[in-house]
């Protein structure tokens, strides 16, 4: 099993965060997301598909939700491996929080796709964690 992870500090609250996080319609607003199909707010069960610049798309299903946490786990298949996307929003102090993006590739041919994908799988979930900690900080008032 290959694991990696990326958090980043935003001025929003935890609230803010998961709803900016969870909405398909406000993700897509991001600068490092050029595809983004879904049907309605993230929930579990919930498909879709998903392309950061520079990554091909992925088509992932939810397959853990935990709205009270704040948390939720969506996972893809590419031959002979899974992976399994850890998505965390904590509150730090009320007023701001941590995004945290956290890959796991499991299954038979796991160490061969970590190979020829975790470079590639780091630098997405660095991007996209970042981006959302951008969107959602706090400039007086937050867009969200």
């Amino acid at each position: 099993m290959w694991t990696h992870e990326h958090s980043a500090i935003t001025s929003g609250t935890s609230h803010d965060v998961w709803h900016f996080y969870t909405d398909p319609d406000r993700m897509r607003t991001l600068p490092s997301v050029t595809l983004l199909h879904a049907k309605g707010r993230l929930a579990l069960g919930s498909r879709f598909t998903l392309r950061i610049r520079r990554s091909p798309p992925l088509k992932q299903r939810v397959t853990e939700f935990d709205e009270d946490r704040h948390r939720f786990i969506a996972e893809a298949r590419v031959p002979g491996a899974v992976i399994r996307t850890h998505h965390i929003v904590e509150d730090l102090d009320g007023e701001s929080s941590r995004v945290t993006e956290k890959l796991e590739l499991v299954g038979p041919a796991s160490w061969l796709m970590a190979r020829l994908l975790s470079e590639m799988m780091a630098r997405t979930i660095r991007v996209i964690t970042d981006d959302i900690a951008k969107a959602t900080a706090r400039s007086g008032r937050p867009d969200l």
